[in-house]
């Protein structure tokens, strides 16, 4: 009896193990696809801390966004200036500083495609599609707060916070849920040895 209890316990021991390794094999895809967002948002943050991001590369990505913004402006018979991050005009200015760059939803968005495991031409084409929207979404933000600070100004921080902060987030999660759905709804290559001869 003895025996047999120990044999039944050393059965359901090892029911429960490949129970466990068969939970983990199906789940693996998730865990690998959190750990390789985790891991990308991480070096993104790491190399933002440095030096050269600080003194060269995020100003210079500053004025250029403030650049194409005063562009825009003008496009719609605004008479701006840029000088550097600052976009000046007769009666208002806003300057470009770090948080109005979309930088970070970009890399959320980013991430989120890389880690994913779909084909490298879906990744590709959605960080191609969704990059310019951003960053074109990001100039009509940059426009649209030199035009509040004209004309309404004191609505300036409302808008800055409360909706242009929130639209980020649903912009980049229209991409994301969009791209997803394009990736998973790809139709699939049917092997040439699946087919049938009818004849």
């Amino acid at each position: 009896m003895h025996g047999a209890a120990q044999d039944n316990s050393r059965a359901t021991t090892l029911m429960g193990a490949f129970g466990l390794a068969g939970w983990w094999r199906s789940k693996a895809p998730v865990f690998r696809f959190v750990a390789l967002f985790l891991l990308i948002v991480v070096l993104f943050y790491a190399i933002s801390k440095t030096p050269i991001m600080h003194e060269r590369v995020y100003p210079a990505y500053l004025a250029l966004s403030a650049e194409v913004a005063g562009w825009t402006l003008g496009l719609i018979g605004r008479d701006v200036e840029v000088h550097g991050t600052m976009i000046s005009g007769p009666h208002a200015s806003v300057t470009v500083q770090i948080g109005c760059d979309a930088t970070e939803p970009i890399v959320l968005l980013l991430a989120t495609m890389l880690a994913f495991p779909a084909p490298w031409r879906a990744r590709l084409l959605g960080a191609a599609i969704g990059l310019p929207t951003l960053l074109g979404l990001n100039v009509v933000r940059i426009a649209s707060l030199y035009e509040t600070r004209v004309h309404r100004p004191e609505w300036f921080d409302t808008l800055h916070v409360q909706v242009w902060q929130p639209a980020f987030i649903v912009a980049v999660l229209l991409i994301w849920i969009t791209w997803i759905g394009f990736v998973t709804n790809r139709p699939t290559r049917e092997p040439p040895d699946a087919a049938t001869d009818d004849g």
